[in-house]
């Protein structure tokens, strides 16, 4: 599980001040591969829903292609409290988005995702 710093790009004081950290949960598509690797991004839909780390088939076939998948808890998902779900409302397509930037960023920083080769799953 990836911690995520937010963008400092947030348009709203309520959002920045909402939560430091969302997660993001990587799941390599070939872990014995010392570089990083192409990323599927899946967004979950909602907007007030999570992913979580149950067994999911769709996953499961990404990853037996060599692809990691990562799926992003972007802040306004439920599980982190009232007061950071109810950051969504009013930003949707900007800070869920962001959030999703900055966990690839947080992949590629962290040496599992390959800059120039992620998808992002609709």
């Amino acid at each position: 599980v990836l911690q995520v710093t937010p963008s400092s790009s947030s348009s709203s004081a309520a959002v920045d001040d909402a939560e430091d950290t969302f997660e993001a949960i990587l799941v390599e598509g070939n872990p014995m591969v010392a570089e990083p690797s192409r990323t599927v991004v899946v967004p979950h839909g909602g907007p007030h829903t999570a992913l979580t780390t149950s067994w999911a088939p769709s996953v499961a076939f990404i990853c037996s292609l060599g692809f990691n998948v990562l799926l992003v808890n972007y802040r306004g998902s439920t599980g982190f409290g009232h007061e950071v779900m109810m950051t969504l409302p009013g930003h949707i397509g900007d800070q869920d988005v962001s959030d999703m930037i900055a966990a690839v960023d947080q992949g590629v920083q962290e040496g599992f995702v390959k800059s120039d080769a992620v998808a992002c799953e609709p």
